[in-house]
């Protein structure tokens, strides 16, 4: 994000007397632009590589595309034997306990609190969490210290430890599953090996489940911040990770976000934003 606090976008005229907007995405947040920039009256084209919208939440059969499945069935009785590998520990948490979705406090105002407890307590926040996340795990009963997921990262500076699943743990008692620290190297075609130096043999397949990151190849021209450390990505010079700062009154980048509540309306939000200012009723975010 740039360090601009008095970041203002002043094109020299709105959006909507001089042109069109592309959007590049039919995903939410791509629908989410078009819907919110033709309400303002811009004219908006929406293009999308798939044959339908939806982004990942719809099906393709093209093997280059991350997608949805059709469906989903359980295929461990295929396997002989599944491991979890992992390298700092996790908290495992049920989708659902005794009061109903574990999701269903995230409602407004209990986001509005912990943000404004991020913000002011933060070690008060990560005690709090810590309470609220033992709460709903103890439905699924306790880890064998074999399993070694404890100790764990605290949730304070990342919740990305957190794991939701139901099964998991009948999983681990049943012994369908392993659970393995790291994996360090692939030592062969079938063959890999864990940081703790054990070898694992006769390995099918290697789902490394590493996240994503966003694809700024579209706009080559796009400005990036390099960190001192080398061993750091370079991000994206945008403010409030969103508008370009080299060219606010043309480039947007919706969805570049880490939003601690409901996605869709965060990405909403900042079409709003956009729309308002390249309409010219708005200069300043």
């Amino acid at each position: 994000m740039s360090a601009n606090a008095d970041f203002q976008v002043q094109p020299k005229r709105s959006i909507s007397a001089r042109g069109t907007v592309a959007v590049v995405g039919a995903a939410p947040g791509g629908l989410s632009a078009l819907k919110k920039l033709r309400d303002v009256g811009i004219d908006v084209t929406l293009y999308e590589r798939r044959s339908d919208v939806g982004g990942l939440w719809t099906f393709s059969d093209n093997p280059t595309i991350t997608t949805a499945l059709e469906g989903a069935k359980s295929q461990i009785s295929k396997f002989i034997v599944l491991y979890l590998s992992y390298r700092r520990g996790a908290k495992f948490i049920p989708r659902v306990n005794e009061e109903g979705p574990i999701d269903s406090v995230l409602m407004w105002r209990t986001a509005r609190l912990g943000l404004w407890l991020e913000y002011h307590f933060l070690n008060l926040l990560g005690w709090v969490f810590e309470l609220v996340f033992k709460k709903n795990a103890k439905v699924m009963g306790d880890q064998d210290p074999d399993w070694e997921f404890e100790p764990s990262p605290s949730l304070k500076p990342s919740p990305t430890v957190i794991v939701v699943n139901d099964d998991m743990f009948s999983r681990f008692r049943e012994g369908c599953i392993r659970s393995e620290q790291g994996v360090r190297r692939i030592v062969g075609p079938r063959a890999l090996e864990l940081s703790n130096g054990k070898v694992i043999e006769d390995v099918d397949v290697i789902i490394a489940a590493s996240g994503y990151r966003p694809d700024f190849s579209l706009v080559s021209d796009l400005s990036h911040i390099v960190h001192a450390d080398p061993e750091l990505p370079p991000l994206p010079d945008l403010s409030r990770n969103f508008f370009s700062v080299n060219c606010p009154g043309s480039l947007a980048c919706v969805s570049y976000c880490t939003a601690n509540e409901n996605a869709a309306t965060y990405r909403e939000l900042q079409v709003m934003t956009a729309a308002q200012i390249w309409t010219g009723n708005s200069q300043e975010i």
